[in-house]
């Protein structure tokens, strides 16, 4: 069932709660009615999500949990669903004090179960129990700061990677996982933490560490009397091999599982995701590491935000998500946590617009939202929604050296982004390409933007040159190129690597391309956030005022520094109400995908929910006005049609050619959130 490489485009990943009720108290013929929802929706994947997240917690219930998961398993196949096991590797609950005991009640609640239902809840959290007469306290991680355990920020302790011990145990774990007969594997949160609050990722300094750091780089980690001076301290070489050793830990246990499960004859799948990887990562997830393990990768919008509201922020993340996954030839694909029936069409309609899969994780636990809708609407269209093509404008690069290992890289990062958003809400077709890709994969682009890429090994340098003489044109946008992936700086370093840079604003031809460089300062230093409001009570009543408006403050600043250079993107569509747009090439024909957010993010610093309806995607709502579109295809259509989820019901559509742009309007009444735009060559 794991024979994926041909239909991965024809995948409809679903999520599947199973809690309480599903692991002590359901029967064969209950899952089998649970997982049949699904398959109405059209589903082909589920990945099991549970209370039992944090499984070291739950090790007295590893029976129970593991007979549940193959009823789940007999019931996906039953119904031809491949299921994918997913869990916590390593993250505890270890609550302290009244205010952590009453959190994690809380997040038991929420699932609808309580800490009373699972043997030995607190006694074995708050303890120190023998896994196979180990205590499970060797297998923590340590703080550097404080020689102590090492706490995550979801009020628990955590496992180090490189302990022996506990990889020994948790494989053993997995291959009772596997013996239940599941399709594929997430390992999550393999992560280094710190002292337990967003911010410290002072972990791991654990006897394992100290030993293979030592080995591997001839430094030593300092004790908590010396931590101070050498944290963050990205000017200290001893620091920086110590943070490239945690990714490269992380990195080698998600190897580990892959070796591990191909030793006993599996072929697992192993889809993988994180929320936020463009500005930092600061706990060494190993994602963009691992790309040769995964075979889909996508982002999970948290659940916390206000979809309508944060729309902006994530597709920031789906620009990477695109292009990471098109490196490796695989989806990429959004998880959403709608609440709504106009959210969940809503989040749909943002992955049409990013050429991703669409998954929602929605803690519906009687699956009730009409997701058959967009599923059905997809197979319908099939050919316009398998792997897509983006039709780029331009590419951000993405430095990683720049971001994880350069002093002042959240500065760095927080301007990239900005830029990166300005890009991508003025409508160009915004791209990425990363350090790790050849030439070849440059020269797909017209234009690279390079806004504060700070550190850039001379091998980048001779990259980046050949790419703008053989015809590229590179935009540099501030600080370029101080470091060298060694974190060294010295003068005249740009005109030994690779040219002198033209003044600032200013233009310098190389070969066939040319490399632009604008002030950092054209675009503005704000970025528009998400909103978030917490959704562990009633999230009807909870909510969040939004935060300023900036997005036609980016348009008019860094959307049009950026215009100024490229001058003509390669579709252009106005309407008199606020929209987003898309295009990508599918074999001989192209996709448009549009979708109405007019009524979607708040212009005033309103208070809104997780449930604040979305106008144009809520029953009742009014029909979008007339949308007009000039684009560059290279081709001539043979016909155009428009065509929305809410009906059969098919609109040709007149266009015109001049100037080697197709132009045409799409009428107003024609749709009310998204619509589909078939090009036909």
């Amino acid at each position: 069932m794991n024979n994926l490489k041909n239909r991965q485009w024809q995948e409809r990943f679903g999520w599947i709660y199973y809690n309480e009720d599903e692991i002590f108290r359901s029967d064969q013929q209950q899952i089998d009615n649970l997982v049949k929802k699904y398959a109405d929706d059209g589903i082909t994947i589920l990945i099991g999500f549970s209370c039992t997240h944090f499984r070291w917690n739950h090790v007295l219930n590893w029976k129970e949990i593991n007979e549940c998961i193959g009823r789940l398993v007999k019931s996906c196949h039953k119904y031809g669903i491949r299921y994918v096991e997913h869990h916590s590797s390593h993250l505890t609950y270890n609550p302290i004090g009244q205010d952590q005991i009453d959190a994690v009640e809380k997040a038991f609640e929420f699932h609808g179960s309580s800490t009373k239902a699972w043997t030995g809840f607190y006694e074995y959290s708050q303890g120190d129990p023998l896994i196979n007469g180990r205590k499970i306290s060797s297998f923590r991680q340590i703080s550097g700061a404080t020689a102590k355990f090492a706490r995550s920020n979801y009020r628990g302790y955590c496992m180090c990677f490189n302990n022996p011990q506990y990889k020994e145990e948790y494989f053993k774990y997995l291959e009772s996982v596997y013996a239940q007969g599941v399709d594929g594997i997430m390992t999550d949160d393999v992560q280094y933490f710190g002292q337990g609050w967003w911010g410290d990722w002072s972990a791991c300094t654990c006897v394992h560490c100290r030993k293979l750091f030592k080995e591997k780089t001839g430094y030593d980690i300092p004790e908590p009397d010396k931590w101070n001076e050498f944290y963050e301290n990205y000017s200290n070489p001893a620091f920086v091999a110590w943070k490239k050793f945690k990714h490269e830990s992380t990195t080698k246990f998600a190897h580990d599982v892959n070796k591990h499960f191909e030793s006993l004859g599996y072929a697992l799948l192993r889809p993988n995701y994180i929320s936020t990887i463009v500005r930092e990562n600061p706990t060494s997830y190993p994602f963009e590491n691992c790309t040769d393990l995964w075979d889909f990768v996508f982002q999970e919008n948290i659940s916390l935000i206000v979809i309508k509201e944060s729309f902006y922020d994530v597709a920031t993340e789906a620009i990477h998500r695109f292009a990471m996954a098109r490196h490796r030839g695989i989806p990429s694909m959004s998880m959403f946590y709608p609440r709504t029936e106009d959210s969940l069409y809503f989040s749909w309609g943002l992955c049409k617009i990013w050429g991703q899969l669409f998954t929602q994780c929605s803690r519906n636990f009687k699956g009730g939202m009409r997701e058959y809708i967009y599923r059905n609407f997809e197979m319908k269209h099939k050919e316009f929604y398998e792997a897509p093509d983006k039709v780029s404008d331009l590419a951000f690069l993405l430095s990683a050296d720049t971001r994880d290992f350069s002093i002042g890289y959240k500065d760095s990062m927080r301007r990239f982004a900005t830029w990166l958003q300005a890009s991508y809400v003025y409508g160009f077709m915004t791209d990425m390409v990363f350090e790790s890709e050849d030439l070849d994969v440059y020269s797909k682009f017209k234009y690279i933007v390079a806004p504060s890429v700070k550190m850039l090994s001379e091998m980048m340098l001779e990259k980046l040159y050949k790419y703008v003489e053989n015809g590229g044109n590179l935009i540099i946008i501030g600080s370029f190129a101080i470091y060298d992936d060694k974190g060294k700086s010295y003068g005249h370093r740009l005109e030994e690597c690779f040219t002198k840079l033209p003044s600032t604003p200013g233009v310098k031809m190389i070969g066939k391309g040319s490399i632009f460089v604008i002030e950092d300062s054209e675009c503005i230093d704000h970025y528009q956030n998400s909103v978030r409001v917490p959704n562990y009570m009633d999230e009807h009543a909870l909510s969040n005022p939004t935060p300023d408006y900036v997005i036609d403050a980016l348009k008019q600043t860094g959307g049009k520094t950026l215009d100024a250079i490229i001058q003509q993107k390669n579709i252009e569509a106005t309407s008199s109400i606020q929209i987003i747009y898309s295009l990508f090439k599918h074999g001989v024909n192209a996709a448009i995908h549009i979708m109405n957010v007019d009524k979607a993010m708040s212009k005033e610093n309103e208070r809104v929910t997780l449930s604040t309806p979305i106008e144009g995607y809520t029953i009742g709502s009014k029909k979008a006005a007339q949308v007009d579109v000039s684009v560059k295809l290279g081709f001539t259509p043979k016909s155009i049609i428009a065509c929305i989820p809410e009906s059969d019901e098919e609109k040709e559509i007149h266009f015109i050619e001049a100037n080697g742009r197709i132009h045409f309007s799409i009428p107003k009444n024609t749709f009310y959130g998204y619509c589909l735009i078939k090009v036909f060559g």
